[in-house]
């Protein structure tokens, strides 16, 4: 038979080695930035307590500043270690400056209460700033007494022989920084993202236009091959189009007068397509596999069970719909539309060929993610007469988020410090100028319950647990139930049990949460956590440690 398409492998030879299918191939190459800084949670804290601290030495003086840069550059430092000791939020500096303070001012005992009671109020502990009401209640002291405590170590804070004795502190713990392993490293680290940056200006993104163009052709040439070869795997890799060319094919298939099922695996990726096909004209039912079982066998007067599980999902919910349909041949389709092909078990998509009107030479034309359906367990494509490889990328998010700017991680210790990392990151995210819809907050190990109090929050921005069009509502979900959409920006969570992860759990989430982001991916977890999801090859910048730390 003459073949329709040129093809660079069959789907069996692009399922039959994981080599072909190798993950970390897609972090490498000419996008990579190179070194990945961490974060911490308890420096951020401590970054806003020393401007606060900033605040009342220079109060009552013309120069107004706000960070520990502005009081450096001040100073007379070294401009050059002072830009390296940014990268580090600080973080060489700041403990050993609080630590000298400290020394200073609490060298009586009423000194040491003022010190602690403004440490507690301003977070210079590296903890969440408390109020007056929790400092009181954990130094069994009233409200009154810690008020007064405060503004007496504020006054204290005023003089002149403070003001000398912190600039002299930093001029001096800055030459040391200026002197470590570690200003070393993270210099070379800080020229190699410059230079992958000054890179990344050239134009690298592939011309929108002409991609789509190219996707309208195939959807063309798709269609009429279904007219001689009625089945048509279509392989992509993230961004390659996939979606877009399955959304084309059914307007022209629909054109056609034909009938047509498109179904998928994720809820929220069921809605999206129905928002975007809402004005398509001709017969077409967009559906999730179970939603499309649960309604037909209900037409047929199939019973459903009560109880679910997966025994139920994965092996009773086809059944019922091939019973349904023998039932009900009237529900029928001329075309059946596979996206998120990965994410259906063989027995899905053999319960789906029955959907159709005509067993042996009705359209089935399957789009799947060979990276995914590689790292996935039990799953496969089914046989098809023609294969199509996309691997054009018009969505190059991998290439996006791996540029300097793009990947964020901050370290937390426990559910309080990942909170306040997330609350931190949606104001930054905000005070950028993207709108809530543009940022999703997910969960990489399991659903999560939207919570009011889980989180401080911009003033008017709420959380949701689905998608949609509110633009003061951020998506708050898991990264598996999300796995099908895309956001500006993402901030992934994630605790402990990743740890427990097998190696192709571990690669799946990490491709998931790298190919979602369009332009900025911020990870928020344990060290171990975070290195886990991490592409081979990223050297990690640990501002606690005096060298880098590689993922292997």
């Amino acid at each position: 038979m003459t073949e329709i398409f040129p093809k660079k492998m069959t789907t069996e030879d692009l399922m039959a080695s994981e080599s072909n299918l190798d993950v970390d191939a897609l972090y490498r190459g000419d996008s990579y930035a190179g070194p990945a800084f961490l974060r911490q949670v308890k420096q951020a804290v401590l970054q806003d307590g020393l401007a606060k601290l900033f605040a009342d030495i220079y109060g009552d003086r013309d120069f107004q500043t706000s960070n520990l840069a502005d009081v450096l550059q001040r100073i007379g430092c070294d401009g050059l270690v002072s830009a390296v000791l940014q990268k580090t939020q600080g973080h060489p500096v700041a403990n050993k400056l609080i630590d000298r303070l400290s020394h200073r001012l609490a060298l009586t005992q009423e000194g040491q209460k003022q010190f602690q009671v403004l440490k507690l109020l301003y977070g210079l502990n590296g903890e969440p700033p408390r109020t007056v009401a929790e400092v009181a209640a954990l130094s069994g002291q009233t409200a009154k007494d810690i008020k007064h405590l405060s503004i007496m170590m504020r006054c204290r804070l005023e003089s002149e022989q403070i003001r000398v004795f912190v600039e002299d502190t930093l001029r001096l713990l800055t030459a040391e920084f200026g002197q470590s392993p570690l200003f070393e490293t993270v210099l070379a680290a800080a020229q190699r993202e410059q230079a992958e940056e000054l890179k990344a200006q050239r134009p690298e993104i592939l011309e929108q236009r002409g991609g789509l163009a190219e996707l309208e052709n195939l959807a063309t040439r798709i269609v009429g091959a279904l007219d001689y070869e009625p089945s048509v795997n279509v392989a992509g890799q993230a961004g390659t189009g996939k979606t877009t060319l399955a959304l084309k094919v059914t307007q022209q298939l629909l054109a056609q007068g034909k009938r047509v099922l498109f179904v998928c695996h994720s809820r929220f990726f069921a809605q999206q397509i129905q928002s975007i096909t809402r004005f398509y004209s001709g017969d077409l039912t967009v559906s999730t596999f179970h939603a499309l079982c649960h309604l037909y066998a209900k037409q047929a007067d199939i019973e459903i069970p009560a109880f679910r599980n997966n025994k139920v999902f994965n092996e009773l919910f086809p059944e019922l719909l091939i019973a349904s349909m023998h039932k009900r041949r009237e529900n029928a389709f001329d075309a059946i539309i596979v996206d998120e092909g990965h994410s259906l078990l063989p027995n899905f998509w053999r319960a789906l060929k029955f959907c159709l009107k005509d067993l042996q030479s009705g359209a089935f034309v399957y789009f799947y993610d060979p990276i995914i359906m590689s790292l996935a367990k039990n799953k496969s494509a089914p046989f098809a007469v023609s294969d199509l490889i996309l691997s054009r990328q018009l969505r190059p998010n991998f290439a996006l988020v791996k540029r300097p700017g793009g990947l964020e991680l901050y370290e937390a210790v426990g559910k309080e410090e990942a909170n306040a990392a997330v609350s931190r990151v949606i104001t930054d995210l905000t005070n950028a100028g993207l709108r809530a819809d543009e940022i999703a907050i997910l969960s990489a190990d399991a659903v999560p319950k939207v919570s009011a109090n889980r989180y401080t929050l911009p003033r008017g921005i709420k959380l949701s647990a689905t998608p949609g069009d509110r633009s003061r509502y951020v998506l708050y979900t898991s990264l598996s139930s999300f796995r099908a959409l895309t956001k500006r920006a993402i901030v992934l969570t994630m605790g402990k049990e990743i740890e427990e992860y097998p190696l192709w759990k571990q690669k799946y989430l990490s491709y998931l949460a790298f190919s979602r982001a369009e332009q900025k991916l911020i990870l928020i977890g344990n060290l171990r956590a975070i290195t886990m999801l991490l592409p081979d090859g990223i050297n990690l910048i640990n501002p606690e440690a005096s060298v880098p730390q590689f993922r292997r």
